[in-house]
C-alpha cells in the first residue's frame, strides 16, 4: 500500500513515473506493487458506486424533465410552421403596395427639384441685386461676400444659360470694387500727405509738455530719482488691428472708436487704407497692393529727404536762427510720416514692411545729422543751438518709443552739446577775462537798497559790505570788493543755468549719462574761475610778469586781496549750487568741491604777505631818506623838538593810506598790517642806531630820537590798538635806559624785568658803548657818575654774554 500511495502522490508527475517503476522492477517489487494497485482500483470502484448509488434519483428526474421538454418543442415547432405560412401572404401585399408607393415618390422628388431650382434661381437673382445695391452704397467686403454667394449658390445652377451669364459677370463687379477701393486709397495719400505736419506738429508739442512736467517734476522731488519713461506715440494715432477679420458692422464700431479719440487738434483716417487691405485681401491681390504702397509712401518721403532747391536749408544750411522755422517744419513733417508708418505697422499684419520703413529712416536721419552738423562749422549762436536742441529732443522722444533707432539723433544732440559747450565757455571766458581785464580795482558802491538787494542776490553771500559802510550805514553804500566781483558771479550763474538748459533736455540720451554731464560742468567751472579770474589775481598780488600784474599798487593790491576773498566765498556758494543742480539720482554723491575755492584762499595768503611786503617796503624806503645827527651839539627837551620829515611824511602817508586804502579791509587784517608795519618801522629806526657805522651818538641825539619815537607813539595811540601800540616798546624801553640818571640799574634783575624785559642785551652793550664814547669826549664832569655806570654795565653785560657764548674756540685760540 505504501508503493500504490507513493504512485497516487506522485501520479500527477509524470516524469517520475519511470524511474519509480525501474527501481520496483531493479527491487524485485513489482508483484507486490501490482497487488496493492489491484487493491487501490477496488477500493475506488467501491467509491464510484457509492457515489453513483447517492446521486441517481436526481438523475431519473432529469430524464423526465427531458422527456416533457422534447415534446413541447414539437409543439412549438408545429405553431412556427403555421404562423410561417401566414406572414408569407401578408408580405406578399405589402411587396406590391411598397411598389406603388416607390413609383409615387419618384414622382414627388422631381417635383420637388423642379420647385428648389426654381427657388435656388431666384434667390442668386436677389442675391445679383443685393451686390450691386451694396456696391453703389460703397458697402464693399458685404458687396464681396454676396458674390462669392451667388459664385456657391451657382455651382448646382450651371446647367442654366442665366447661370452662365452671371458667373461671367461677377469678376467684372469684383474689379470694380477694388477699383473704387484704390480711389479712395488715392485720395487718403493726398489727405496724408497734407496732414503729416500737422500731425507731427502735435506730437512733437505733447513730447514737449511732457518733458517739461518731468523738468518739474525733478525740480519738485529732487531726491525721487529720474522718470525716463516715455509715451509710446500719439494716442489719436492708434488703429484698428485684425481689420480683415471681422464683418462690416464690426468694422464700423471699430473705426467709430478710433475716429472718436482725442482728435480735437489732428483728425486722420485710416478707413481708406484698412478696407483696401482688407479687400485685396479678400481678392487675393494684396501683394500689388503691398508694392503700390510702399512706392506711394517711397515718393512721398522723397518729398522732404530731397529738400527743394529753393530752400535756405538746402543751400545755406542752419546758418541763424532765422532757419529755425524751416527745420521746425521739416521735423514736424518726418515725424508725422514716421508716427504714421508706426500706426500703420501697428494696427496691419503683415502689410506693411519693416525693412522697406527702416531704409527711409536710415535715409531721413542721414539727411538731418549731414544738415544739422554742417552748421556746426559756421553756427556761433548759442541761443540757437538750445532752440535746435528743444526741437531734436522732442523729435527723439516721440519716436524712439515706436521701434526707430533714434542713435544718431543721440550722436547729433552730443555733438551739439559739445559744440554749445564750446562757444558757451568761450563766451564766458571772454567776458570773465574782460570783467577782470578791464577791471579798476575801486571799491563797488551800491547807490540805493535795490542795486544792494541785487547784487546780494548775485553772490549770495551775506557779507558785501566795507567795515566802513557797515558803521556808517545809508546810502550810497561802499562795498568790498570791485565790480569785477560780481559781473564774473553773473557770468558763472549764467554759464550754469544755460549749461543745464541744453544737459537737461539730453540727459537720458547721454552717451555717458548725468554724472558724466555734471562732472563736464564742474570741470568747466573750475577751469573759469582757475584760469580767468584766479590766475589773472595771482599775477597781480605776486607782481609777475611785465603787464598790470607786474606795476600792481598798494591799492590795487589791497583791492585783489578783497575780491579774492570774495572769491573764496563766492566758489564755495558755486559749489553748493552745483550739488543742489545736479541730476536728482546722483545727490548720495557728496558735495562738489572746486580747485578754485582752494586756489583762491592761496592767493588771498600771497595777498596778504604782498601787502605786508610793500607796507615794509614803502617803510624801508621812508627809513632810507632818515638824516639824523648822531652827535648834535646843544641840548634840550624832546617837546620843544619837531619829528624828523622822514617820519613826518611816513605819517602822512599811513594816514592816507589809512583813511583811504585800508578803510574797506577787515578789521583783523588792519590789525595785522598796521603790527606788521610798525614793528618793521621800529626795528628799522633801532637798526639806524645800531648800525656799525654809526660809533658814536651823544644825549643831544637820544633826546632828538626820543621825540621821533614819542611823535610816532601819538600816532599809534591814535589808532586805538593796544596791540599795535607794543610795536613800539623795545624803542620806549632803550630810550628810557640810555636816559636813566643811574643806568646800572639795568643790572637789577627785579628792576629790569619790570622796565627793561624786551631789551636785547647784545645791543644794550652797543648803544652803551657808543653813548659812553661820546660822554668821554664831550661830558661835563656831572655825567661822569652816568659814564660810570654805562662802563659798569658794559662790563657786566660783556662778561655775562661771554660766558653763555662758552670758551673760545680752539682753531681761534
Amino acid at each position: 500500500m505504501t508503493v500504490v500511495a507513493d504512485l497516487g502522490m506522485a501520479i500527477d508527475d509524470l516524469d517520475q513515473l519511470g524511474p519509480l517503476l525501474k527501481s520496483l522492477i531493479k527491487a524485485g517489487r513489482q508483484e507486490k506493487y501490482l497487488d496493492q494497485l489491484a487493491a487501490y482500483i477496488a477500493k475506488q470502484d467501491a467509491e464510484i458506486e457509492r457515489l453513483c448509488n447517492f446521486h441517481y434519483q436526481e438523475f431519473i428526474q432529469s430524464v423526465d424533465q427531458l422527456l416533457k421538454v422534447r415534446t413541447e418543442t414539437l409543439d412549438l415547432k408545429a405553431t412556427l410552421t403555421q404562423l410561417s405560412a401566414e406572414f408569407n401572404t401578408q408580405v406578399k401585399s405589402s411587396v406590391d403596395k411598397k411598389r406603388d408607393l416607390i413609383h409615387r415618390r419618384q414622382m414627388l422628388v422631381h417635383l420637388e427639384n423642379t420647385i428648389e431650382a426654381i427657388s435656388q434661381c431666384q434667390s442668386v437673382l436677389d442675391l445679383a441685386l443685393r451686390a450691386k445695391s451694396l456696391y453703389e452704397t460703397r458697402k464693399y467686403y458685404s458687396a464681396l461676400r454676396c458674390i462669392d454667394t451667388i459664385r456657391a449658390q451657382l455651382l448646382p445652377l450651371m446647367s442654366f444659360e442665366f447661370a452662365k451669364y452671371m458667373s461671367d459677370g461677377l469678376p467684372k463687379l469684383q474689379l470694380a470694387i477694388r477699383t473704387a477701393v484704390h480711389a479712395d486709397l488715392r485720395d487718403w495719400f493726398v489727405a496724408v500727405r497734407e496732414q503729416q505736419r500737422k500731425v507731427g506738429h502735435v506730437a512733437l508739442d505733447k513730447a514737449k509738455q511732457r518733458i517739461e512736467q518731468r523738468r518739474q517734476r525733478q525740480h519738485q522731488r529732487p531726491a525721487s530719482g529720474v522718470t525716463t519713461s516715455m509715451a509710446a506715440a500719439l494716442n489719436h494715432l492708434e488703429g484698428l488691428e485684425g481689420f480683415g477679420q471681422h464683418d462690416d458692422q464690426q468694422q464700423q464700431q471699430q473705426q467709430e472708436r478710433f475716429l472718436l479719440q482725442d482728435n480735437d487738434q489732428v483728425h486722420v483716417d485710416f478707413r481708406p487704407l484698412y478696407q483696401a487691405i482688407h479687400i485685396d485681401t479678400v481678392l487675393g491681390t494684396l501683394p500689388e497692393l503691398v508694392a503700390d504702397f510702399e512706392e506711394q509712401r517711397r515718393l512721398q518721403a522723397n518729398l522732404f529727404l530731397s529738400l527743394s532747391s529753393s530752400s535756405r536749408l538746402a543751400t545755406n544750411g542752419l546758418a541763424s536762427a532765422d532757419d529755425l522755422p524751416q527745420l521746425t517744419n521739416l521735423l514736424n513733417d518726418v515725424a508725422g510720416f514716421f508716427l504714421i508708418e508706426s500706426t500703420i505697422a501697428s494696427t496691419t499684419v503683415q502689410f506693411r514692411s519693416r525693412a522697406a520703413v527702416d531704409t527711409l529712416w536710415d535715409q531721413t536721419l542721414a539727411m538731418l545729422y549731414n544738415l544739422v552738423h554742417a552748421s556746426l562749422l559756421t553756427l556761433t549762436d548759442p541761443p540757437t543751438y538750445l532752440a535746435i536742441q528743444h526741437l531734436l529732443v522732442p523729435f527723439l522722444e516721440t519716436l524712439h518709443p515706436c521701434g526707430y533707432s533714434t542713435t544718431r539723433v543721440a550722436e547729433l544732440l552730443t555733438s551739439l552739446f559739445e559744440r554749445y559747450c564750446d562757444l558757451l565757455k568761450q563766451a564766458c571766458s571772454e567776458t570773465c577775462h574782460e570783467l577782470v581785464d578791464e577791471d579798476s580795482y575801486a571799491a563797488m558802491v551800491a547807490k540805493d537798497a535795490n542795486e544792494y538787494d541785487r547784487i546780494r542776490r548775485t553772490l549770495r553771500i551775506a557779507a558785501i559790505d566795507g567795515p566802513a559802510s557797515q558803521a556808517k550805514g545809508g546810502w550810497p553804500r561802499t562795498l568790498a570788493f570791485s565790480a569785477m566781483v560780481p559781473g564774473v558771479c553773473e557770468q558763472v550763474e549764467k554759464y550754469i543755468c544755460e549749461y543745464y538748459a541744453f544737459a537737461s533736455g539730453i540727459a537720458a540720451h547721454h552717451a555717458v549719462g548725468k554724472a558724466d554731464l555734471d562732472d563736464v560742468l564742474r570741470r568747466a567751472v573750475d577751469n573759469l574761475l582757475v584760469r580767468y579770474v584766479h590766475q589773472p589775481l595771482r599775477t597781480l598780488v605776486e607782481g609777475q610778469g611785465t603787464g598790470a600784474g607786474a606795476g600792481g599798487n598798494l591799492a590795487q593790491i589791497l583791492q585783489a586781496y578783497l575780491n579774492l576773498d570774495a572769491f573764496a566765498m563766492v566758489s564755495a556758494e558755486v559749489e553748493r549750487d552745483l550739488a543742489s543742480k545736479r541730476y536728482p539720482l546722483l545727490h548720495f554723491c557728496g558735495r562738489i568741491t572746486l580747485q578754485a575755492t582752494e586756489s583762491f584762499v592761496t592767493a588771498k595768503q600771497s595777498a596778504e604777505k604782498r601787502i605786508y611786503d610793500m607796507f615794509n617796503r614803502k617803510i624801508s624806503e621812508f627809513i632810507e631818506l632818515a638824516e639824523y645827527d648822531f652827535m648834535p651839539t646843544g641840548t634840550g627837551s624832546s617837546a620843544n623838538k619837531v619829528p624828523s620829515p622822514y617820519l613826518r611824511d611816513l605819517v602822512n602817508f599811513l594816514t592816507g593810506v589809512l583813511y583811504s586804502t585800508l578803510d574797506n579791509l577787515p578789521n583783523e587784517l588792519k590789525r595785522f598790517i598796521y603790527f606788521e608795519a610798525f614793528d618793521h618801522l621800529a626795528n628799522g629806526m633801532m637798526d639806524l642806531i645800531l648800525n656799525p657805522s654809526v660809533r658814536r651818538i651823544n644825549m643831544a641825539f637820544v633826546d632828538h630820537f626820543a621825540g621821533d619815537v614819542e611823535f610816532l607813539e601819538r600816532f599809534v595811540n591814535g589808532l586805538g590798538d593796544a596791540n599795535v601800540q607794543d610795536t613800539f616798546v623795545v624803542l620806549r624801553q632803550t630810550i628810557n635806559l640810555l636816559r636813566a640818571e643811574n643806568p646800572a640799574e639795568y643790572l637789577d634783575a627785579t628792576i629790569a624785568h619790570r622796565r627793561y624785559n624786551r631789551l636785547k642785551k647784545a645791543n644794550v652793550v652797543a648803544l652803551m658803548e657808543k653813548l659812553n664814547n661820546a660822554a668821554g669826549l664831550f661830558a661835563h664832569k656831572t655825567d661822569k657818575n652816568r659814564r660810570k655806570g654805562y662802563e659798569t654795565v658794559i662790563a657786566a653785560l660783556k662778561k655775562e654774554l661771554a660766558e653763555r657764548s662758552g670758551p673760545p674756540s680752539p682753531m681761534r685760540g
